[in-house]
C-alpha cells in the first residue's frame, strides 16, 4: 500500500495549496476589512486626497466665472476639506461595499461625494452644485462574470478544505498502518515550498511586470494611485502565503528530524539488545 500513500501525498500537494489560497484569498482580496488596513498602510487615501484636489482646483481654473478668490486661495480650501481621513471614510464605506456585491449580498457599491460640495462652499469656496468632479457618485463598475467566478470560488474553497482533510486523514491512518511517518513531513515540506514560489510571485511579480511593460506610463494620478494600491494587495496576499509556505517547511522539517532521531535510537537500541 506504499504507492497509494504516495498517491494520495501527491494529490494533496495540489489540494492542499488551493485549499490554502483560497482561504487567503478570501481573508485578503474578499475581506473590506484587509482592503482598508492596505489601503491606509500604503498611503492611498491621502494620495487619493491629493488626486481630488488636484482635480477639483482644474475644475475651479476653468471657470472663468469663479474669480471671487485666487486659484491658490481655492487649493487650500479644498485640500482643508478634503482631508485623507475624509477619503478614509468615504472609500471605507465604499470597499464594504465591493465585498458585498461580489458576494451577492449588496448592490453594485459607489462613492459619493456630494456632500462635499456644501462643505467647500461653507469654508467659503463658491464651488457650483454641479460640479462634475463631485456631484455624481463614483461607481465602483461590477462586473457579473467576476460575481459569478466569486460564487464558484467560494464553492472551490469548501470542497479543497474538506478533500484535503479527507485525505489527509487517510494518509495517517495509510502511515499509522504501514508504520511509514516520513510522507507526512515530506508533505508538508514539498506543499511549502511550492507555496513559497506562489508567494515571491505574488511578492515580486506585479513589480517586475510594472517595470517591464512600464503601466505607469502615460498614466493619470488615480490610475497611478490604483496601481500602487494593487502592488500593496498583492504583495500582503504574497507575504502571508509565504507565512503559511515557512510554517509547512518548519513543521516539516523539524518532524523530519525527529523521525530520523527516532529511528536512529531504534536501530542503537536494537543494536545493544543483540
Amino acid at each position: 500500500m506504499v504507492w497509494l500513500s504516495r498517491f494520495i501525498a501527491a494529490v494533496l500537494v495540489s489540494v492542499i495549496t488551493i485549499a490554502v489560497l483560497t482561504q487567503v484569498f478570501d481573508a485578503t482580496l474578499l475581506n473590506s476589512n484587509y482592503l482598508t488596513k492596505t489601503a491606509n498602510k500604503s498611503g492611498v487615501y491621502s494620495a487619493l486626497s491629493v488626486d481630488i484636489s488636484n482635480q477639483l482646483v482644474k475644475d475651479f481654473e476653468s471657470q472663468s466665472s469663479n474669480n471671487s478668490i485666487s486659484p491658490t486661495q481655492a487649493s487650500i480650501i479644498i485640500r482643508s476639506v478634503l482631508t485623507s481621513s475624509l477619503i478614509q471614510s468615504k472609500v471605507t464605506d465604499a470597499l464594504a461595499g465591493v465585498q458585498a456585491y461580489y458576494k451577492g449580498t449588496g448592490p453594485e457599491p459607489s462613492i459619493n461625494l456630494s456632500d462635499v460640495i456644501a462643505k467647500l462652499q461653507v469654508a467659503g469656496l463658491p464651488i457650483s452644485n454641479n460640479n462634475s468632479t463631485l456631484n455624481k457618485p463614483i461607481v465602483i463598475q461590477g462586473n457579473e462574470q467576476v460575481k459569478q467566478q466569486v460564487g464558484n470560488f467560494e464553492k472551490v474553497k469548501l470542497i479543497s478544505s474538506i478533500v484535503a482533510v479527507v485525505l489527509l486523514l487517510i494518509l495517517i491512518a495509510l502511515s499509522w498502518e504501514e508504520h511509514r511517518w516520513k510522507v507526512l513531513p515530506d508533505l508538508a515540506i514539498i506543499t511549502g515550498a511550492w507555496l513559497g514560489v506562489i508567494s515571491i510571485i505574488f511578492i515580486f511579480g506585479v513589480s517586475a511586470a510594472d517595470k517591464v511593460a512600464k503601466l505607469n506610463s502615460n498614466s493619470n494620478d488615480f490610475v497611478n494611485t490604483a496601481n500602487i494600491y494593487a502592488k500593496s494587495l498583492t504583495k500582503g496576499v504574497g507575504e502571508l502565503i509565504g507565512l503559511v509556505a515557512l510554517t509547512l517547511l518548519v513543521i516539516g522539517f523539524v518532524v523530519r528530524i525527529l523521525l530520523h532521531n527516532i529511528d536512529t535510537l531504534g536501530v542503537n537500541l536494537s543494536n545493544e539488545i543483540l
